[in-house]
């Protein structure tokens, strides 16, 4: 993933979202349990968190233009905010819908990554 740019990545949540759609809508074994989707779900977030953190450590905040350091915290809260996106639509539109195997908890939001991108924006209107 750390090959990518911040923009190729919103590409690669969606074949995630869909990968993960299919995995869990799969009726030819037995259903994947509701828990370990949980963290699943958040085991990426965290990945996320931390190739956002990453990225944004590559910008000159000191010496680089500010337009560069703004887009860059600006993707990285598209991104951070999609996955968030991703997560409380698959559990709780996708999946509670699922007659052969419905998300019983409620929608799973991925705390650590939505305030993470709270945090980058506001840094961005600090800037």
């Amino acid at each position: 993933m750390d090959t990518l740019e911040l923009d190729d990545t919103l590409e690669l949540l969606e074949t995630t979202q869909d990968a993960l759609d299919e995995i869990w809508k799969q009726e030819d074994h037995k259903p994947y349990p509701e828990n370990r989707m949980a963290h699943l779900l958040e085991l990426i977030a965290g990945a996320l968190g931390r190739y956002v953190q990453r990225k944004l450590g590559n910008i000159d905040i000191w010496q680089g233009p500010f337009s560069l350091m703004r887009d860059g915290i600006k993707k990285a809260v598209n991104v951070c905010e999609r996955w968030v996106s991703i997560c409380e639509m698959l559990t709780s539109q996708y999946w509670k819908r699922f007659p052969a195997h419905p998300w019983l908890a409620d929608k799973f939001t991925p705390e650590s990554l939505s305030q993470l991108a709270v945090r980058l924006e506001e840094a961005c209107f600090i800037i």
